[in-house]
């Protein structure tokens, strides 16, 4: 492998994260600009229905994928990366059929389930229509789940990026008129429906579009694809469940109120995640990519670096949410959701803990080691279900956030020391030592600002004041080198060289 190489896999990674960032910051910020619409709108159980028929969609999505989206994603990129785009093509047929029964029988089965749903999980026969009418959006997401799949293996991160934003503007334009015309629930399940209908149509043109021109090669198997995805999708079913146990055990022991105000609290940490989910979902098809042209050894090496701006970036964010977390709640949704500040910061402060996950998964899945996946998945099911059961009859929401944290905690060792033992770990803890002093001193700095003089209406100043103390120790413990400045300059366009030539003068 070439000098000139190794940059060009880290711009790649660094702008398909930097457009996947912009549609999650976007896409993050209609999504809450809706939710406190919505919580004005709308009753505390009313936002605890939302919150059911959010995992009754993802459960549906989960289990008529078989996890073939992301067999898709890896083959696709790693055929791409071989130069042999007739088989890349092949994939991309068998998984769009693939996706189409798939999402016909899945949506069938949500319609004639509803008033089962309705009744014995959300307790509630009124929502019955509503779930009735999800079933069309359950077809609509398990279609784009494989086109997305397909869009990220080809590695058009731009594209997606549009797509999502999209996506995201029609759900809230939609909703909040839908809801404000008197319309309640039904009127935000129809906005969901809307903004993944034109999510598809856009999604199916463009993937349709990169393979035009392209032959399709008879020589990869179905089957092939299959065999790789089915671990994964035991994996994606404990991982539904880690996402959503908490949740279920607060409906279950509790009530629609109690999960409503535990949903605000998990909105805020969606909302801050988008650093390391679009950083993973950039990084998952590039590793499959880089193994496959350059083997192992750059795979290392691309590890160590990707960590470093994990690091950099997730740190300080999740830490200071958790330290603004009281003014958040209050501002965003109201004075009736404050009690949801306690769990969002501790589920906060757990993600800077753990951000080196990203990395940890991605490395597995791009190695072909999907058993480990499965085995973290379960451990963190167990641990949080486990935890949250014994947790939230007496704390309440508390309770499930500290049960989340401890499934987070649970499968993130899994991972890592399975990683170790298979294939090495290669992060850069001295970025990640760091990153947490500098963010925990910013933390500590915007805490007492709190303390000296609080208003929710100072969540910007606040904000500010983490933001430059967080700078100021960065550039006291000389983290940032010259490697960051120069691909600042690569990925950043030609008229943003002056504010990052300004960069580099501060930290040099």
């Amino acid at each position: 492998m070439t000098i000139e190489t190794q940059p060009s896999s880290g711009v790649r990674v660094a702008k398909g994260s930097s457009y996947l960032f912009i549609q999650g910051l976007v896409g993050n910020i209609f999504a809450l600009l809706l939710l406190v619409v919505a919580t004005r709108v709308l009753s505390i159980p009313d936002i605890g229905a939302v919150s059911a028929l959010g995992m009754i969609s993802a459960l549906f999505v989960t289990i008529a994928t078989f996890a073939i989206p992301t067999g898709a994603t890896r083959y696709i990129s790693e055929y791409m990366g071989k130069n042999q785009q007739d088989v890349a093509k092949k994939i991309y047929k068998k998984t769009l059929q693939f996706g189409f029964l798939a999402a016909g029988a899945f949506s069938f089965a949500c319609l004639i389930s509803s008033a089962i749903i309705s009744q014995l999980v959300i307790g509630n026969a009124l929502l019955q229509p509503i779930i009735a009418i999800l079933a069309l959006d359950v077809f609509i997401l398990v279609l784009n789940s494989f086109l997305s799949g397909i869009l990220f293996g080809l590695q058009k991160f731009r594209t997606i990026s549009f797509i999502g934003i999209t996506v995201s503007a029609l759900k809230l334009l939609v909703s909040i008129y839908f809801m404000v015309i008197g319309l309640g629930l039904l009127g935000l399940i129809s906005g969901w429906i809307v903004g993944d209908l034109a999510g598809v149509f856009l999604s199916g043109f463009f993937a349709s579009s990169s393979f035009r021109e392209e032959k399709s090669s008879k020589e990869f198997s179905f089957a092939q694809l299959f065999k790789y995805s089915l671990p994964l999708q035991g994996a994606a079913m404990v991982t539904y469940f880690s996402g959503t146990v908490d949740r279920l055990v607060v409906l279950s022991l509790s009530n629609l109120e109690v999960l409503g105000i535990y949903s605000i609290a998990i909105a805020g940490v969606n909302a801050i995640g988008i650093v390391s989910s679009s950083m993973g979902n950039t990084l998952f098809p590039q590793f499959a990519h880089i193994q496959g042209r350059y083997g192992y050894e750059t795979l290392k090496e691309a590890s160590i670096k990707a960590s470093r701006y994990v690091f950099l970036i997730s740190t300080p964010l999740t830490i200071g949410l958790a330290a603004t977390s009281y003014p958040t709640i209050q501002l965003f949704f109201g004075e009736r959701y404050t009690s949801g500040w306690l769990p969002l910061a501790i589920i906060s402060v757990t993600l800077a803990l753990t951000s080196a996950g990203v990395i940890v998964g991605n490395l597995l899945l791009s190695l072909g080691i999907t058993r480990t996946i499965l085995g973290a998945s379960v451990v963190g099911v167990v641990t949080g279900a486990v935890g949250s059961a014994l947790l939230v009859s007496p704390l309440g929401s508390i309770g499930a956030a500290l049960g989340r944290s401890s499934l987070m905690f649970a499968s993130f060792a899994y991972t890592t020391y399975n990683l170790k033992k298979n294939f090495g770990l290669y992060l850069d803890i001295n970025a990640l030592e760091k990153c947490l002093f500098c963010s925990l001193t910013m933390g500590i700095v915007v805490a007492l600002a709190q303390l000296l003089l609080y208003s929710r209406f100072m969540l910007p100043f606040y904000i500010a004041i983490g933001g430059i103390i967080y700078v100021f120790m960065l550039k006291f413990l000389k983290v940032i080198n010259s490697q960051d400045i120069q691909l600042l300059e690569e990925i950043l366009p030609a008229h943003f060289h002056v504010l990052v030539s300004a960069f580099a003068n501060f930290f040099s």
